[in-house]
């Protein structure tokens, strides 16, 4: 059925986050999931519902009609009608947005229609199943942070991709969404909670490495005499490249203040304490010790201090940041104090020191001195001022950088390089571009997270010239100017990038994954086209066209660094990579290659030659996996054989199921042209040895086996459980409230998101049959253990609910249309009547006499339901009940006969044969639930009747009619 936006929670999840809601140059404002458009101005209109909420009678109306139309007009049927009714308290799932006041509900008891709006409410919500409180969130996209859990909430901030949030209070309902209460690791947001809806751009993670607060190192005089002034400088770092401010600093002789320079009066040893705190709150903290002797002039300070304070005087040293080996360097040495006579001292920090006599000056003391430096490095410069009559000295420091070609070299204009962490890219250094001396600093800059790619940078901002080398010496590190994906160009610390392509540790070397972390990857310039990257693991159908939505692609030359991986889904091994182009995404692992892992053949073009050495098989697909180049399913038949010594064309080459595969033309002389896929170790000899290594992909425990009967668990509400995709993970939804609610395994267990997913064919509701569930949410019935220690497909045993145990039809029996058969059950006396009904086909009958046995003829319209309707149910409960339905065994229905053309389903696990007449040609098996074709048949197998079926996927045969249920579509 087709479906708009304002009947599908999907679409309207989709839209909260940060992004604008601008779509085709027209607003649009999602309000509760629905959109209006009037001209070119939105309405916004709030709803009490949303669709696929559960409702239920309020306890104040005894009775709610059910109409046929929410008005009267009923267009094509004539005046309205009341279908029937409900009591108070009775449930139902809402289907469409409302309409003159009412809302379309289905009601438990099978009865669809409009009820006014004022007698309805939302059944209360437990807590959802994916998340707890506690849990650690990473954001997958721009995410709006809100002072309400609601759509009409303010939003306090729109927080972008990666960003680790905790859940501190939830989950409630509104407008469609779970709302949870979260704080999120930004700096001033620790302590705040605010609210985010919960959608499929959040997935579980770890908790965030605990901030560390910033590294403060010293560095100053370790003795003093009395009255002597001492300076001190202090670097500081914040490990997550961040912000920070210093507190005052403790002298240990009971002064505090910012100064950098302080004397003593007094001998002794004292502590200094210096402090710094990062955004975040953490204080860094490191302490010096200085030793103070008594004074060798005897010459207290001018005013008789008697505690210790700033400096008498205080040195400067000024000069160049930046020099390039050999080259002169002059800094001016400075004391501001005329009239006194001091000497100057200077370490050049490279072993040289030199002794100068100061200039004489009407407001101080000067002297320049040059020095060279033969090295690159980075040099600390010590110029001490000694006061010639009292003695009393002063010190500052600075520091030099010394550019030599080794540096230039590896930092050239173009060379590539990656972040080895978070870092925050700058564009300003003490107040100055390097780059445009302080005239119109980059427009763009902000966080990059670990492994972002960019490349060192020249360039000029429009209308001004960069000046100088993109690397510069500031705060005592150098700087490196860089370019990032995307416009943003500033300074990253050289001690916070690497090159691109650093050598592997051994223990990477060691490892079993064909890529491990920070391994350099790039995709083989002959493939031609491009590869998607995706902000999670696609998970809905083929996974090229459903969500999450692609966040670019990437091409033939693009490179990359891997982050993570590897995830198994669709047949396809993903991973996650930060490409060169701008973007960090998860990507099909088929067209990824690296030093370590690539293709013994890539000729760079399509249909290069190539000759085999010996005879090799052509496959229509590769086996073990899908090929991103084409839409055939994995483990396609043979299709013919490339004989050795003749030669075929080569074309591109995919990693699929742990191999390397060839796309291949083959054209022999005499027969038609074969093309397909054929191993590596085939074109080039099983003896050539590989460089490959393993693909290992985390697995799922086996909890059950397909036909085991399962319950959801009945004292949660799992919100996220569920999944309505194939295979799990995508279009999560927690709409329906299936508490308690039995079903059938039907596949699985397949693992995504850090989830183990089954696939469940559940009694009840029939809309939604199958769905994809969370491993945790599931138990067997009655607590009993996982059938999966048996071949049988089904559980055969029985449940007692409500003092109700149905005991036929009983599970795995196969009831016919047409047929008279008898439901039978055992109920307490004191339950005089009783209501039976078809989970997927609803009542059967009603206020029976609890006599225990009903004969019951099977009516032919059953066979209109949709394939998974074939798998039933029967429910026995009091009559006039919501509650207490004891089940049946899961059993089938099919048609009296089969013939040629029928679809088929498998109603227990089977051999199939090559031969109906010999029991002994077995072709494989095919298990309860395959579907296929009848294309041949009847044919005695000597124990009954035989047809052959071409199943959908695995061997075809020969199968007994009595396996095989007849499907209706």
């Amino acid at each position: 059925m087709k479906k708009t936006i304002a009947q599908s929670p999907n679409c309207y999840r989709k839209l909260e986050r940060g992004s604008a809601l601008l779509v085709f140059a027209v607003g649009f404002l999602v309000v509760a999931g629905t959109l209006f458009l009037i001209g070119n101005k939105v309405s916004a209109v709030t709803y009490k519902f949303s669709v696929y909420d559960e409702v239920r009678v309020i306890s104040s109306v005894p009775k709610l009609d059910v109409w046929s139309w929410y008005d009267n007009s009923n267009f094509g049927s004539g005046s309205a009608k009341v279908l029937g009714s409900e009591v108070a308290g009775n449930t139902g799932i809402i289907q469409n947005w409302p309409h003159s006041g009412k809302w379309q509900v289905k009601w438990k008891d099978g009865l669809m229609g409009w009820s006014d709006e004022a007698s309805l409410e939302k059944v209360p919500i437990a807590a959802p199943s994916a998340y707890k409180i506690g849990d650690w969130v990473l954001t997958k996209a721009s995410v709006n942070l809100r002072v309400s859990p609601s759509l009409t909430g303010g939003v306090y901030k729109t927080i972008n991709s990666g960003v680790l949030c905790n859940l501190k209070k939830g989950p409630t309902m509104a407008d469609g969404y779970y709302w949870w209460g979260v704080t999120c690791n930004l700096p001033g947001m620790t302590n705040v909670m605010l609210f985010m809806a919960e959608g499929s751009w959040l997935e579980k993670t770890s908790s965030p490495t605990q901030n560390q607060p910033p590294v403060v190192t010293p560095s100053g005089p370790a003795t003093l005499e009395a009255y002597e002034g001492g300076f001190w400088t202090w670097s500081v770092m914040d490990p997550e490249g961040g912000s920070y401010s210093c507190n005052k600093t403790k002298w240990g002789d009971g002064v505090e203040d910012y100064e950098d320079s302080h004397f003593y009066v007094q001998a002794g040893s004292y502590t200094i304490t210096f402090s710094c705190q990062d955004v975040w709150g953490a204080v860094g903290t490191a302490t010096a010790t200085v030793t103070v002797t008594p004074s060798t002039t005897g010459n207290p300070p001018p005013g008789g201090a008697t505690i210790g304070g700033k400096a008498f005087f205080k040195p400067t040293i000024a000069g160049p940041l930046t020099l390039s080996p050999d080259q002169d360097g002059q800094w001016s040495l400075l004391v501001i104090s005329a009239g006194v006579s001091y000497t100057f001292t200077v370490d050049w920090g490279d072993g040289a020191k030199e002794n100068f006599v100061p200039d004489a000056a009407a407001n101080g003391s000067t002297k320049i001195a040059t020095h060279k430096y033969k090295a690159g490095g980075i040099y600390s410069i010590k110029f001490t001022a000694t006061d010639n009559a009292s003695g009393v000295k002063g010190t500052a420091m600075t520091s030099v950088g010394v550019l030599d070609q080794a540096i230039l070299t590896r930092f050239a204009p173009g060379t590539k390089i990656r972040t080895k962490g978070t870092v925050t890219v700058m564009n300003l250094l003490g107040g100055v571009d390097p780059a445009t001396n302080n005239s119109a600093p980059p427009t763009d800059f902000g966080i990059k997270l670990k492994f972002s790619i960019g490349k060192v940078s020249d360039e000029s901002i429009p209308n001004f010239k960069i000046m100088g080398n993109p690397v510069v010496f500031w705060g005592g590190e150098w700087w490196v100017r860089i370019a990032f994906p995307g416009g943003t160009v500033g300074w990253v610390k050289e001690s916070q990038i690497e090159e691109m392509c650093p050598p592997l540790s051994a223990a990477q070397l060691s490892s079993q994954n064909r890529f491990v972390e920070g391994e350099c990857v790039w995709i083989p310039n002959s493939v031609a086209s491009s590869l998607s990257a995706r902000g999670s693991v696609p998970v809905s159908g083929y996974p090229f066209y459903g969500d999450p939505s692609p966040i670019g692609t990437v091409k033939g030359g693009n490179q990359g660094v891997l982050i993570s991986g590897p995830t198994a889904t669709n047949d396809f091994v993903w991973w996650q990579v930060s490409w060169d182009s701008g973007f960090q995404g998860w990507s099909v692992g088929n067209w990824i290659v690296s030093d370590r892992s690539k293709p013994r053949f890539d000729g760079g073009l399509l249909g290069a030659p190539f000759t085999p050495n010996s005879t090799t098989t052509i496959y229509l697909s590769p086996q073990g996996g899908r090929v991103i180049g084409e839409g055939v399913n994995p483990n396609g038949p043979a299709v013919g054989r490339w004989w050795a010594n003749t030669v075929g064309t080569m074309g591109w080459a995919e990693f699929v199921g742990g191999k390397w595969w060839y796309r291949v033309i083959y054209t022999p002389p005499s027969m038609p042209i074969l093309r397909g896929w054929s191993r590596e170790e085939d074109l080039f000899g099983a003896g050539t040895p590989g460089n490959d290594v393993p693909v290992t992909v985390p697995s799922c425990e086996a909890k059950f086996i397909p036909g085991d009967r399962v319950m959801v668990s009945p004292t949660t509400f799992p919100a996220m459980a569920f999944s309505y995709s194939d295979p799990p993970g995508g279009n999560l939804g927690g709409d329906l409230s299936l508490n308690g609610r039995l079903g059938t395994v039907r596949n699985g267990p397949q693992r995504q998101n850090n989830v183990c997913w089954w696939q469940v064919g559940y009694d009840y509701p029939s809309s939604r049959p199958t769905l994809w569930t969370d491993a945790n949410y599931l138990q067997a019935p009655g607590n009993n253990p996982p059938q999966n220690t048996t071949s049988t497909p089904i559980s055969t045993s029985t449940i007692t609910i409500g003092g109700i145990t149905v005991t036929a039809p009983l599970a795995g029996e196969i009831w016919r249309v047409g047929e008279m058969r008898t439901i039978s059950w055992t109920a307490p006396a004191t339950i005089q009547s009783v209501d039976i009904q078809l989970a997927s086909g609803g009542y059967i009958v009603r206020n029976l006499p609890n006599r225990g046995t009903y004969n019951w003829t099977i009516p032919e319209a059953l066979l209109s339901f949709s394939t998974l309707s074939q798998q039933q149910v029967i429910y026995v409960s009091p009559a006039g009940t919501t509650g207490q339905t004891a089940p049946s065994g899961v059993f089938l229905i099919s048609s009296r006969e089969l013939k040629t053309g029928y679809t088929v389903m498998n109603a227990q696990t089977v051999d199939v044969r090559t031969s109906a007449s010999n029991p002994n040609s077995i072709a494989g098996t095919q298990y309860y639930g395959a579907m296929g074709t009848i294309t041949d048949g009847p044919s005695s197998g000597g124990d009954g009747t035989y047809w052959y079926v071409n199943y959908t996927t695995g061997a075809d045969g020969w199968v007994k009619d009595s396996n095989l249920v007849r499907l209706v579509f």
